[in-house]
């Protein structure tokens, strides 16, 4: 019954900036005078407490709800992938481990003991999909409204498994683009889709090869950063 950890994955060229600059600042502390020792370290504490003010803003925990039975390696496949378009446009997906409903159903598995998570996205499968009421030509759904917005999107594993066979990719190629579009969904309820980039409404089976065909548009980058700053400010506001 082994569970895979969390995952929480930054964009790998700001963290390792954001530890250098620390680092270099308490290594350079230790040269310097005591005085200016204490300085440097007050300093680096300041720049250190702002980053982490700044990555709370950005940071949405996500969970994927797994009752197609995919396998873990694909999951946290389809996690990473995720994460490097977002952390794209500035935002850090914190993830909670996968739940595997049809395996904790048969004591398989157990259910996962970590926080909750702000967004939910649930792989479906086909019969699951009708029971819901997702079009037969949809392979990804966010439940939202302009009013309140939402925090549940649905992939249909059976439609973007056929997708990545048509596209000669991995299926978690398609699955990442398909969960990130629909993320963006839920943190911008406003927003209608594009016409271009990964927004758009309608993809050929192809064009899941391009990384250019799964990138935001500055002005999305925007809302979606000031989503995520809201739903953080309502969650930290709920924890207190």
């Amino acid at each position: 019954r082994a569970h895979q950890g969390p995952v929480s994955i930054l964009l790998s060229s700001a963290a390792d900036r954001f530890r250098m600059s620390v680092l270099t600042a308490l290594t350079w502390a230790m040269v310097m005078t005591a005085g200016a020792a204490d300085t440097a370290v007050t300093a680096a504490a300041a720049t250190a407490a702002t980053a982490s003010a700044d990555a709370a803003v950005r940071t949405i925990s996500v969970r994927l709800h797994d009752y197609a039975g995919l396998r873990d390696p694909e999951l946290l496949d389809t996690q990473r992938q995720v994460s490097v378009i977002y952390a794209t446009v500035g935002v850090i997906l914190e993830w909670r481990i996968p739940v595997h409903p049809e395996r904790v159903k048969a004591g398989l598995d157990d259910w996962p003991s970590d926080p909750a998570a702000t967004l939910s996205v649930l792989i479906v499968s086909a019969a699951m999909a009708r029971s819901i009421g997702i079009r037969h030509d949809v392979a990804g759904y966010a439940a939202v409204s302009p009013e309140t917005g939402g925090s549940i999107a649905f992939i249909v594993a059976p439609r973007t498994q056929r997708i990545a066979q048509s596209a000669m990719v991995a299926h978690a190629r398609v699955l990442s683009g398909v969960v990130a579009h629909e993320l963006a969904h839920l943190l911008m309820p406003n927003r209608p889709h594009s016409h271009d980039g990964i927004m758009r409404a309608n993809w050929q089976p192809w064009e899941f090869r391009f990384e250019d065909r799964r990138a935001f548009s500055r002005a999305e980058a925007d809302i979606i950063r000031r989503g995520v700053a809201r739903l953080s400010q309502i969650t930290r506001q709920a924890d207190n």
